[in-house]
C-alpha cells in the first residue's frame, strides 16, 4: 500500500523559527557581553580596532558552528530562517539610512543595529572605502548570512560523509 503522508503542523514550524530567532539573538548578546568594551566603538562610530576584528571573527565562527549543527541535524528550515533573519536586518538597515530624519524609526533601528551590527563592526577595519550609506548595512549582513549557510552546508555534508552516503562502502566480495 502507499505511504501515508502526515500533514505538517504549522505551529511546529512557528515554534522552530522562534527558537532559531532566540538562538540568533542569544549569539549576538553573548558576543556583545564577551566584548562589552567594544560596543562603544560600534555605536559611536569610532575607528574599528583589532579587538573589534576579534569580536567579529568570534561572531562569524559562532554562526558557522550554529549552521554546522543545524546542517548536521538536517534542519532544512534553517536556511530559510537565516535568509529571512539577515535579509530583514539588511532591509531595516537600508531603510533606516533612507529614513534617518524620521525620529520614531530609531526605536526599531537602534536595538537591531546594536544586536546585529555591533558584533560585525570589525569588518569596517578592512573596508576603508566610502560606500553609499544605504548599502553600508549589506557589508554587515552578508558575512553572517554566508557564515550560517556555509556552516549548514558543511554540517549537511558531514552527516552524509559520516553515514557513507557520499562515498559508498566497498561491496563485499
Amino acid at each position: 500500500m502507499g505511504s501515508v503522508i502526515e500533514p505538517v503542523n504549522k505551529t511546529d514550524k512557528k515554534s522552530k523559527y522562534r527558537v532559531y530567532t532566540l538562538i540568533a539573538l542569544a549569539i549576538s548578546i553573548l558576543v556583545l557581553l564577551l566584548f562589552i568594551f567594544n560596543i562603544g566603538n560600534a555605536l559611536m562610530g569610532s575607528v574599528p580596532t583589532f579587538s573589534d576584528v576579534v569580536e567579529t571573527t568570534v561572531f562569524l565562527v559562532i554562526w558557522l558552528v550554529y549552521g554546522v549543527v543545524m546542517g548536521y541535524k538536517r534542519e532544512k528550515g534553517f536556511i530559510k530562517f537565516v535568509s529571512l533573519y539577515w535579509g530583514l536586518t539588511g532591509l531595516i538597515s537600508i531603510t533606516s539610512k533612507l529614513m534617518a530624519p524620521i525620529g520614531k524609526w530609531a526605536i526599531i533601528v537602534i536595538p537591531i543595529e546594536a544586536l546585529n551590527f555591533a558584533p560585525t563592526y570589525g569588518l569596517d577595519y578592512f573596508t576603508h572605502v566610502n560606500v553609499f550609506q544605504p548599502l553600508y548595512g549589506l557589508i554587515h549582513v552578508v558575512p553572517p548570512w554566508a557564515s550560517g549557510t556555509t556552516g549548514f552546508l558543511l554540517g549537511y555534508l558531514l552527516k552524509k560523509i559520516k553515514f557513507g552516503m557520499i562515498i559508498p562502502p566497498p561491496k563485499p566480495i
